[in-house]
């Protein structure tokens, strides 16, 4: 790091030390120390803003009084039913009788208000019971065991397979969905009893995102105010080159971040390899951040572009660690990784390479694109969206050989978007979430494919015949879809039917299986090409993504023959 990235991110950093006037500095300390000194009263009183929201109006003699004294919700006064005809009340309680007007949306809000509140009054009465058993005669002991799925459920009834006791019967194949065998939760209440994924664990991992989020709108500000203030344009000027300054303007944006997730692993107690999980989910924010800031043309797409990606990361970090008895699920996300080393559980190296290796690399290709956007020619240009990621992506393969990378590149950004559709698919039975997947998959793939063949036929100055691009660019594909190996060997054989999707990515025993999407890719990206050529590049995306449709359903049926889509 040269001396001039190290003055920008200086200059970076005092745009917000200049902000810390002394008024502003006298103002956060008097704000502080309100806060300290309510501290002890908010402790020990709470806070309650429901407090006297439903006004009761009850029998003093009523049995039901205690349970309506135990709620702050209530504002109870006595009498005889007059203050609730009138209009006064929303519940009348006459002895053990309760009174609520059902056209009235406080008055039946003001019942189910009372009815939570009995349980809650009964439930702890039960717990101040000195004879625990007769409090709670019923005890929940839950074991997780392996549960195994037939690939295709069979039309007629098939006699079950018997075994003799001490052996293991192994001629069906079987999909193991709970990795955790045997773990068990033993002398539960019933109230004790908690969905099987760790709603405390998730909840703290947000700790990390949300912090994330608020220097990203301090990042994607200061990067749009340099182009629409010109500013940009003198520091282009100056002896250091594009990477350089956007390192300076970064810096203080990624330590700042590293600082807060330091903070948060230390007070989460999340570990080293919590941390380590967190830094791709860190990366992968700060980068998306970092291109919004370049192609934004103005605030509002601004704003809506960092709403919409923050959103869309924020399910698929969430999501699939709500699964945590399926791991070929659950680490999909590095969350997961975070919640498993807040639980104390052990994590393999191919579980923490599944979860975290996909999102570093769509990091590190997307600084890539934001370093060859900060240019003159495309960083004050006023074009689309699309048309700046054309120009950065052919500034970064600018040669026909430099298109197989760039063809290998776009895989986990494939991956990332197919399993974000399958995380959708999830509500759907399985076999339509798995044709869902496939056909969803065809249009992400023939997408990504199609914009690198089109930023090199639309922006070289002799572009290769589209039948080379599509042999660069599907080729480029097809090697990077062989690293998707490291799904099988880490477990996403273990899904349901997935063998059979990693079959359409031509990871499987047949040679035909293994090269077929070689010739796929390479007749689609011709298509994608033809129609850049021709000024109908949406068109041709379009056939091309129905003949890879066309593809995966006959994979689809070739490898499950009962199966009609």
């Amino acid at each position: 790091m040269n001396r001039g990235a190290l003055r920008i991110a200086g200059n970076e950093a005092a745009r917000y030390v200049r902000f810390l006037q002394p008024r502003v500095l006298v103002a956060a300390a008097l704000i502080g120390l309100l806060l300290g000194l309510s501290g002890p009263a908010v402790r020990e009183r709470g806070l309650h803003p429901e407090a006297e929201l439903y006004r009761v109006e009850i029998d003093p003699d009523s049995p039901l009084r205690p349970i309506v004294d135990s709620d702050r919700a209530f504002d109870v006064t006595e009498g005889v039913g007059l203050a609730f005809l009138n209009g006064r009340a929303d519940l009348s309680i006459l002895g053990e009788n309760v009174h609520y007007r059902a056209d009235d949306d406080r008055s039946a809000s003001a019942a189910r208000e009372l009815e939570l509140a009995a349980r809650r009054w009964l439930d702890q009465a039960l717990e101040d019971e000195t004879d625990a058993s007769a409090a709670f005669p019923i005890r929940v002991n839950i074991i997780y065991e392996a549960r195994s799925l037939v690939a295709a459920t069979p039309t007629t009834p098939t006699p079950t397979p018997t075994t003799a006791p001490g052996t293991n019967n192994t001629s069906a194949p079987q999909s193991q969905l709970v990795s955790r065998t045997g773990e068990k939760q033993l002398d539960l209440r019933p109230s004790q009893v908690e969905p099987p994924f760790p709603i405390r664990s998730l909840l703290l991992t947000f700790a990390y995102v949300v912090p994330l989020n608020f220097v990203s709108q301090l990042y994607a500000g200061s990067l749009l105010a340099e182009r629409t203030r010109q500013r940009g344009l003198l520091l282009l000027s100056t002896p250091n080159s594009g990477a350089q300054i956007l390192l300076g303007k970064s810096l203080p944006y990624v330590v700042a971040t590293l600082a807060m997730s330091i903070v948060v692993t230390l007070a989460i107690h999340a570990g080293l390899v919590g941390f380590l999980a967190a830094l791709p989910i860190l990366a992968f924010g700060l980068a998306t951040t970092l291109l919004i800031g370049l192609i934004a043309r103005s605030p509002r797409e601004l704003t809506f572009l960092l709403v919409a990606t923050t959103v869309l990361f924020s399910t698929f970090l969430f999501l699939p660690a709500i699964f945590t008895q399926i791991h070929p699920v659950a680490f999909l996300s590095p969350v997961s990784i975070i919640i498993s080393a807040l639980r104390g559980q052990a994590i393999t190296l191919g579980s923490f390479l599944y979860a975290t290796v996909p999102l570093t690399l769509a990091a590190l290709v997307l600084t890539g694109l934001s370093v060859a956007l900060y240019r003159e020619e495309t960083l004050f240009a006023p074009r689309g969206l699309l048309a700046k990621l054309a120009d950065a992506i052919h500034f970064r393969a600018p040669s026909r050989a430099s298109l197989v990378g760039a063809g290998a590149l776009a895989v986990p950004f494939a991956i990332g978007l197919e399993l974000f559709l399958l995380i959708f698919a999830v509500t759907l039975n399985l076999r339509t979430a798995f044709v869902f997947f496939l056909m969803g998959g065809a249009l992400v793939e023939e997408a990504l494919k199609g914009l690198v063949a089109h930023a090199h036929i639309t922006r070289s100055g002799r572009p290769a015949p589209p039948p080379l691009v599509g042999l660069l660019v599907g080729g480029g594909f097809f090697l990077g879809e062989k690293f998707a190996l490291v799904f099988s060997l880490v477990g996403f054989n273990l899904l349901p039917l997935g063998r059979d999707a990693l079959a359409t990515f031509g990871i499987a025993s047949s040679a035909l299986l293994v090269f077929a999407p070689l010739l796929l890719h390479t007749v689609t990206t011709t298509l994608t090409a033809y129609g850049a050529r021709r000024g109908r590049t949406a068109l041709a995306w379009c056939v091309a993504s129905l003949v890879h449709a066309a593809y995966n359903a006959t994979v689809f049926l070739l490898l499950l023959p009962g199966v009609s889509l």
